[in-house]
């Protein structure tokens, strides 16, 4: 104030004050222009890092999935309507953690749009999550198409040794020599003959 008042009263000194004083204004002005510049840095490292952590978990979880269907369980015959059971509460988990990769597909975006610092390495990682996603979901189709056929073909196996077995009962009775001793009996081996008679047409349909 005092120096200010003598400046203002003609100090001898006034023009070297008034020049340090412009020099420290000046000074002040870039100080608080890089404060700002640096808060600003440091929300932005903030957000990456935060970025960073949810797309490593999603990577983490997509890595896993991929490993689950990868498993080749389906070349054991055992139980495979529960596998397949168990292949749709999968697919249903898939659908619920996809809006997961929308919101990093969202954020990551809004981040790139806003000219981050960390542009390149943000489009990388989305692309590799994007890439792992459809990765996983080829695997998880894969993985029902094998369960199906795997399925279908123990019901074929199971019908055809169904089949065999009824073949082998029918040439048991084919094979028994024993025509009737009396009418009666031929009577009642006549007709199991025409019951087989039919069984068979209606095997054939």
């Amino acid at each position: 104030i005092e120096i200010a008042g003598e400046v203002e009263a003609g100090h001898f000194a006034a023009e070297e004050i008034m020049s340090r004083m412009d020099d420290i204004n000046t000074r002040v002005k870039r100080i608080q222009d890089k404060k700002k510049e640096r808060l600003s840095v440091l929300k932005d490292a903030v957000q990456f890092h935060h970025f960073i952590l949810e797309s490593d978990e999603l990577k983490g979880w997509i890595e896993e999935k991929q490993n689950v269907c990868m498993e080749q369980d389906y070349l054991d015959f055992t139980n495979l309507q529960g596998k397949l059971q168990k292949h749709e509460i999968f697919e249903n988990e898939l659908q619920s953690n996809h809006d997961r990769l929308e919101y990093l597909s969202d954020i990551g975006g809004k981040m790139i749009e806003n000219d981050h610092y960390a542009c390149d390495n943000i489009k990388t990682i989305l692309k590799e999550i994007a890439d792992s996603w459809s990765s996983l979901l080829e695997t998880c189709q894969h993985k029902k198409q094998k369960l199906t056929e795997a399925y279908n073909e123990m019901l074929y196996n199971r019908g055809v040794t169904d089949l065999e077995n009824w073949l082998n009962e029918i040439e048991v009775d084919l094979g028994n020599e024993e025509y009737g001793s009396d009418l009666a009996t031929v009577r009642s081996l006549s007709k199991s003959h025409n019951v087989l008679e039919n069984v068979m047409v209606t095997q054939k349909k």
